[in-house]
């Protein structure tokens, strides 16, 4: 489930456009990490892609949207909210438009590269808390866990089995314990990001 955009925000004065809430939200969270990009895939997002690069840019981050062939207005409703947006000319599937979103990051100097889904299903106001958690532990790939409290991501039995049973087979091969390994929602610094 998508989280609702706050409502007007007050800060110093009241604010009531869109665009001033962005501004105010923006004063207020923004931590620029000039070394930090954030790759959006998207496909067929235009209903949901403009609220997550706008909390992205909240914080003050690169918000990098590859749109994967989409058939809706994805490309313009992620420009328009203030991504840099890099169109796939048909759809190629989320490993292609990662693929490009991480060559541009490195391209353009980025060190380290948030992936955060289109779709809303991950808080983007988390991206601090990851990125935080990787720098502390000094980890060159963090995954986020959709199942780490009762109120979080819920997913069908029939996907919930073939997750449980990759993240059985992932922690053995890695030596350590993953719970989410299909999260859209992770981490990758230098040197693994090149």
């Amino acid at each position: 489930m998508m989280p609702t955009p706050p409502g007007p925000t007050t800060v110093g004065r009241v604010v009531d456009s869109p665009t001033a809430q962005l501004e105010a939200a923006a004063t207020q969270l923004a931590v620029p990490r000039g070394d930090v990009a954030v790759v959006i895939p998207a496909f067929n997002e235009a209903a949901s892609v403009g609220w997550v690069v706008t909390r992205v840019r909240a914080h003050g981050l690169t918000a990098v949207v590859v749109d994967d062939g989409s058939r809706d207005a994805t490309a313009t409703c992620a420009s328009a909210a203030g991504a840099v947006t890099l169109s796939l000319p048909f759809n190629l599937g989320v490993g292609a438009a990662l693929h490009t979103g991480f060559r541009w990051a490195k391209a353009n100097g980025y060190s380290t590269v948030v992936h955060c889904d289109a779709d809303g299903q991950h808080d983007p106001d988390e991206i601090e808390h990851l990125l935080r958690d990787a720098d502390e532990r000094d980890l060159h790939l963090l995954i986020g866990n959709r199942f780490s409290t009762e109120d979080g991501f819920r997913s069908t039995a029939l996907r919930r089995l073939p997750i449980k049973v990759l993240a059985h087979l992932a922690s053995r091969a890695c030596g350590t314990a993953l719970h989410d390994p299909t999260s859209g929602f992770r981490v990758i610094r230098d040197p693994l990001l090149s």
